[in-house]
């Protein structure tokens, strides 16, 4: 009787053991870690700051907006080493519909700034109240003085993506190019 407990426990040990691998295995599918991910959905860019060069002189805030979608929300989650804001933020994909489509902003000022959300477009859309995720308590909008860091979730509707390979992302003046990920 014993001898068949023990058999019974260790297939069951092997079984939880296959389940965890194959679970790492679709993980695993694409092979992308997640800073390749980020890589693929992230682009920065500098407010109101002057190229010499290499350099930025003068930037109020430095901004990065991620597109969120599930891959990179279940990404994240697995984890341990991204960044607190980014966890935080990582949740706000489940809002993601046909109709809309999800994105993280964080911003790290130099310099006091007010920081107006209705001066951000993606792919030439507005950002409207009605577009932001996350609580008001934490958004970074209005006066933000030198040296915060803060992060916010939005959503855009999801025909600003369609049909485009690249789309411009922007806060007043000061833009980027991101390539759609498909």
């Amino acid at each position: 009787m014993k001898k068949i407990i023990l058999l019974m426990l260790s297939f069951a040990l092997l079984l939880s053991a296959a389940a965890v691998s194959f679970a790492d295995d679709e993980y695993n599918s694409q092979g992308q870690s997640v800073s390749e991910l980020i890589k693929q959905r992230q682009v920065g860019f500098w407010i109101e700051g002057t190229q010499f060069g290499d350099m930025i002189l003068g930037a109020r805030a430095k901004m990065q907006v991620i597109y969120m979608d599930k891959d990179l929300s279940t990404s994240i989650a697995r984890d341990k080493f991204v960044p607190e804001w980014l966890t935080d933020m990582a949740q706000y994909w489940r809002y993601s519909t046909l109709k809309k489509k999800v994105f993280v902003a964080y911003l790290e000022t130099n310099k006091p700034m007010n920081f107006d959300y209705t001066k951000l477009s993606v792919g030439g859309y507005l950002l409207q109240k009605d577009d932001i995720l996350s609580p008001s308590m934490t958004n970074p909008f209005g006066d933000v003085a030198s040296g915060e860091k803060a992060s916010f979730a939005f959503t855009v509707p999801a025909s600003v993506l369609k049909s485009k390979k690249e789309i411009k992302i922007s806060y007043g003046d000061d833009f980027v190019i991101w390539k759609i990920v498909k």
